[in-house]
C-alpha cells in the first residue's frame, strides 16, 4: 500500500531486438535493459550541463553548484558513479568548472573532457553493496567538502500473485520501506521488445505495494522481464554552496508471466 504521499507514474519506450534477446539469452543478469535505463539516467546529467553557460565573459562566481549520481548494478555488483561542478551567481547562468581534487570514498575520480561535457568526474568499481557514501572534493582554495549520503538495497523482491494488465500487480521486496526522498521504478520488457515502466513516489506504509495495470496496457501479453530502480535523491544547500544529489540501485531482473 502506498502512503498518502504516494504517486504513480507512467513511461513507455521501445527496446532494440539486440537488447531483448541478450535479456533472453540470461534474463537474471539482463545488463541490456541496465544499459537502456541507465541511458536514460544519463540525459538528467547532461541536462544539468545543458543549463551552464559556457561563455568565457562572466562575472565573478558567488555559487557553486555540485552534482553527485551513483548506480549500483546488483546483478554484476557495480558501482558507476559521476560528479559535476558549476560557479556563478544562478544555476541557469553557471559556468561548468573543474575541482582540484575529488573523492568517492578514498577513491580519486578522474577528470574526464567529454564532447559537449567538459568538467566530467566519472569512475566505475566492482564490489559488494555498501550502505553508506562519501564524496569529498577540495576547492580553489584549498578547503576540502565532504557530502555524505545513504542508500538503500532491495536484496530480493517478489509478485505476490500475478501480473495483470487489469487487475495490476503486488509487488513486495526484502529491504525498508520507501521514505520521502526516494522513488521506486518497475521496469518491464516484453516478448516483442516493448518497454513500460511506471514511477512510485516514497513514502510507502511498507515493503510492499499494490500498482495499478493500466501502465502495462501497450505490452504483449505472455513471458516477459522486470527489474526494480530505488532512488534516493535530494538538494541541499550549505552556505554558497548547492548540492544535488541522486543514489540508485538496480536490482537483478526476473522473468514474469504479463496477463490480460
Amino acid at each position: 500500500m502506498l502512503g498518502p504521499r504516494g504517486q504513480q507514474t507512467v513511461r513507455f519506450g521501445k527496446l532494440s531486438d539486440d537488447l531483448l534477446s541478450l535479456a533472453r539469452k540470461n534474463p537474471l543478469n539482463a545488463m541490456s535493459l541496465y544499459r537502456w535505463l541507465l541511458g536514460i539516467c544519463a540525459l538528467s546529467l547532461v541536462l544539468f550541463h545543458g543549463c551552464q553557460n559556457n561563455s568565457s565573459e562572466t562575472t565573478k562566481a558567488d555559487k557553486l553548484f555540485s552534482n553527485f549520481h551513483l548506480r549500483y548494478l546488483q546483478a554484476d555488483q557495480t558501482y558507476r558513479v559521476e560528479a559535476d561542478f558549476a560557479k556563478g551567481d544562478s544555476l541557469h547562468k553557471a559556468m561548468s568548472t573543474a575541482m582540484p581534487l575529488v573523492f568517492w570514498g578514498d577513491s580519486e575520480m578522474p577528470l574526464r573532457n567529454l564532447p559537449n561535457r567538459s568538467n566530467h568526474y566519472q569512475i566505475a568499481s566492482q564490489g559488494a553493496f555498501k550502505k553508506q557514501h562519501s564524496f569529498r572534493y577540495e576547492d580553489e582554495a584549498g578547503q576540502m567538502h565532504n557530502h555524505d549520503f545513504e542508500l538503500s538495497a532491495i536484496k530480493s523482491f517478489a509478485i505476490d500473485g500475478i501480473v495483470s494488465q487489469q487487475k495490476g500487480l503486488t509487488i513486495s521486496w526484502q529491504g525498508p520501506p520507501l521514505q520521502a526522498s526516494e522513488d521506486l521504478r518497475l521496469l518491464f520488457s516484453d516478448r516483442n521488445s516493448k518497454a513500460a515502466s511506471i514511477e512510485i513516489k516514497g513514502p510507502s506504509e511498507g515493503s510492499r505495494i499494490k500498482v495499478s495495470g493500466d501502465f502495462l496496457k501497450d505490452v504483449v501479453t505472455g513471458p516477459g522481464f522486470l527489474f526494480l530502480v530505488r532512488t534516493q535523491k535530494g538538494d541541499s544547500k550549505r552556505r554558497n554552496i548547492h548540492t544535488h544529489h541522486e543514489l540508485s540501485f538496480y536490482t537483478q531482473a526476473i522473468t514474469v508471466e504479463i496477463l490480460p
